[in-house]
């Protein structure tokens, strides 16, 4: 199954198929508690439940995946693959942000026989329009540095330096803040477009249940009964999980 969580259109093509796998993958969860009788088949489940809701574009199935994870600094999931395609995909949404930002604006064309005062307030409705694309895109800009530079320090970017790291690294902790961080990013920079399009029956970073709610609530008040300001990677988790409560 290819990953393009980010296409409706593909996740509507393979809504049956993912409906077809659901005993498959009750199994699976039923697999991913049994860490006390199989812990090797408990640890593979909990890789393939993570890559199977990236690849449904599932918020609903990755929170409690990031809820139950989040504190495991001992144990580790080696889900390498999957970040080295979430890496190569935010490559390619910068890359066309990029190229978006080079294309220049169509200027609105003025009617010959338009008044003065009417060619003014459509120049000044130009310059105004001028100037929030420029902060929009300025804004976007940073988002995706900033990710990239979390990324980088953790050193989960660029896939050169990810396919390095030690399987050891990859905890329960490394890998909810690694996706989160794309998490994150897909919120920041989709949320506002997908709701304005009457859009928000769900998507990689929204679903409107009550459980989400719940997850959220309950990862957000862990994180701030343990001062997560004291750990660089928890604080970075709070204010994602902060700014995805606000979203909801």
């Amino acid at each position: 199954i290819p990953l393009n969580y980010l296409s409706s259109n593909i996740y509507k093509r393979s809504n049956n198929l993912f409906k077809s796998l659901k005993p498959l993958t009750d199994y699976i969860q039923e697999l991913s508690i049994q860490t006390d009788i199989n812990p090797i088949a408990a640890n593979q489940s909990i890789k393939i439940l993570f890559n199977l809701s990236v690849m449904k574009a599932s918020f609903k199935d990755m929170l409690p995946l990031i809820r139950k994870l989040i504190f495991i600094t001992n144990d580790s999931f080696d889900v390498r693959k999957l970040f080295v395609k979430l890496n190569i995909h935010l490559m390619i949404r910068m890359d066309q942000f990029e190229k978006e930002k080079q294309t220049p604006s169509i200027a609105t064309t003025i009617p010959q026989n338009t008044t003065n005062n009417n060619s003014l307030t459509t120049q000044e409705q130009n310059r105004a329009d001028k100037a929030l694309q420029t902060a929009t895109e300025l804004n976007t800009e940073q988002r995706f540095l900033a990710a990239v530079e979390y990324l980088k320090s953790i050193e989960a970017y660029p896939n050169t330096q990810l396919i390095k790291l030690n399987e050891k690294e990859f905890t329960g902790q490394f890998i909810c803040s690694v996706l989160l961080v794309h998490i994150d990013l897909h919120n920041q920079v989709h949320a506002k477009s997908q709701f304005e399009r009457n859009s928000v029956t769900g998507s990689f970073s929204f679903e409107l249940e009550s459980e989400t709610f719940k997850y959220l609530y309950e990862l957000i008040e862990q994180l701030t009964t343990i001062q997560a300001s004291s750990d660089a990677k928890l604080e970075y988790i709070l204010n994602v999980c902060l700014r995805l409560f606000t979203t909801h």
